[in-house]
């Protein structure tokens, strides 16, 4: 007999080695849309991120598979340190790589309050708009410099 299964998945984002090309993907069954639980997996190690999503997948009587399309889609869950302006101006060059002021008058500059600095070391301004389609997930394998 035919069944019809919906599973939740969890797309993993890795930084891409080649420069100036997109992050590359990893997809992941898992039992439920737990943030903490996908954060302890040790798939996501070195991850920069993820996003859930459902899939229905049909198994048929001779055991082939069909699946269906996404559905479901959540945010992004971005691995990170969210850093405020103030924050920012209070750390140390050895902390962040390169002058505070120099992000700070950039995130002046842009119009923004917020940073998150990525488990690739790389500082990304957090617009408003990004505040709807994502949130960040405090990561303590983050070491700051």
């Amino acid at each position: 007999m035919n069944q019809l299964i919906v599973k939740t998945f969890v797309e993993i984002l890795r930084p891409n080695p080649m420069p100036f090309l997109a992050p590359t993907k990893d997809y992941l069954e898992v039992p439920s849309r737990d943030v903490e639980y996908v954060r302890r997996l040790d798939e996501t190690k070195g991850a920069i991120g993820f996003m859930f999503f459902d899939r229905t997948t049909l198994t048929l009587d001779d055991g082939e598979v069909l699946s269906g399309e996404l559905r479901n889609e959540s945010k992004g869950y971005i691995f990170g340190r969210v850093k405020t302006m103030l924050e920012v101006g209070a750390m140390s060059e050895e902390e962040l790589g390169m002058p505070p002021k120099a992000i700070t008058d950039r995130m002046k500059e842009e119009g923004v309050e917020r940073i998150v600095i990525m488990r690739d070391g790389n500082i990304t301004p957090i617009k408003p708009e990004d505040e709807a389609n994502i949130e960040f997930v405090e990561d303590s394998d983050i070491v700051l410099a």
